[in-house]
C-alpha cells in the first residue's frame, strides 16, 4: 500500500458511526445492498473502492515490489492483464486484508499489551519464555512462536476478555427447536449469542473479568470450556 491518505470511509470517526449503523442493519442484508447504490449515501463506499483500485493497480505496476501477502495473490495472475472479475477479486482481497486482518490484529495486540502493562508478573513470565526461545534461535519462525504455551495463553486470554467480534455470530436453531429452561425457541429461528457476555459469565469462567492466562494452561479445570466450542462454518453451533 502507498502512503496516500486513507479515504473518508477508513477514518476512525466514520468507521465507528458506520459500525453502529451496520449493527442495526446487518439483519436486513438486502437493505445494505440498496444503500450502496443510493447517490450521496454511497459516497464513502465509492471513495473506498476507488482508493482500493488505485492501490491494487499501483502494486501490480511496481517493478521491484517488496514481498508481502499480495505477492502470493498476484503470482497466480502472472504477467497477464486481469479480467474484470479477477480485478474485483484482487480489490476485495485488498479490502479483506485492510479491514479484517489489520483491524482485528491491532485490536487484539492493543488489548494484550494493556493487560500485560497492568499485570507485571504476567509480563515477566512471558518475557522469560520468549527470551528462552531466542537463546536457541536468533530468528524464531512463526511455527516456533506458535508453540510457546504461555504466549498463546496470553493471546487467548486477551481474545476472551476483548473479543474482536463481541456481538457474536448468527446461528440457526435446529429444526426440532431448542428448550432453554422455561423458554422454547422454535426450529430454524435465527439467534445470536454475544461472545463478550458469554466469556465474562462467572458461571463459565472463574474470576471472569480478570486477566488470568493460566486458565489456558494449569487452571483449565476452573472454567467450562464448552463456552469456547464455536465454529464459523457450522450453522447450528451453540456459539
Amino acid at each position: 500500500m502507498s502512503n496516500e491518505a486513507f479515504p473518508p470511509a477508513m477514518e476512525p470517526s466514520f468507521s465507528h458511526s458506520a459500525a453502529i449503523a451496520l449493527g442495526a442493519l446487518n439483519k436486513v442484508v438486502w437493505l445494505l445492498l440498496l444503500l450502496k447504490r443510493v447517490p450521496g449515501l454511497n459516497r464513502p463506499y465509492v471513495q473506498l473502492h476507488q482508493w482500493l483500485s488505485t492501490q491494487v493497480n499501483q502494486r501490480r505496476m511496481c517493478k521491484e515490489p517488496a514481498a508481502d501477502i499480495l505477492s502470493w495473490i498476484l503470482a497466480e495472475l502472472g504477467n497477464k492483464e486481469p479480467a474484470w472479475l479477477e480485478f474485483q477479486n484482487l480489490k476485495w482481497d485488498a479490502y479483506l486484508i485492510l479491514m479484517a486482518a489489520s483491524e482485528t490484529t491491532s485490536h487484539t495486540l492493543s488489548c494484550l499489551f494493556f493487560e500485560l502493562a497492568d499485570h507485571p508478573h504476567v509480563w515477566t513470565i512471558l518475557q522469560e519464555e520468549i527470551d528462552e526461545l531466542y537463546a536457541h534461535e536468533e530468528q524464531p519462525s512463526q511455527m516456533a512462536l506458535a508453540k510457546l504455551p504461555y504466549l498463546q495463553a496470553c493471546i487467548n486470554e486477551a481474545l476472551r476478555l476483548y473479543p474482536v467480534l463481541p456481538s457474536g455470530a448468527q446461528r440457526v436453531v435446529p429444526a426440532a427447536g431448542l428448550q432453554l429452561k422455561n423458554a422454547f425457541i422454535p426450529g430454524n429461528t435465527i439467534v445470536q449469542m454475544p461472545f463478550y457476555t458469554i466469556y465474562r459469565d462467572e458461571r463459565l469462567f472463574d474470576q471472569a473479568d480478570n486477566f488470568i492466562p493460566e486458565r489456558w494452561t494449569s487452571k483449565t479445570e476452573l472454567d467450562d470450556l464448552r463456552a469456547l466450542e464455536s465454529s464459523s462454518h457450522c450453522s447450528n453451533s451453540v456459539i
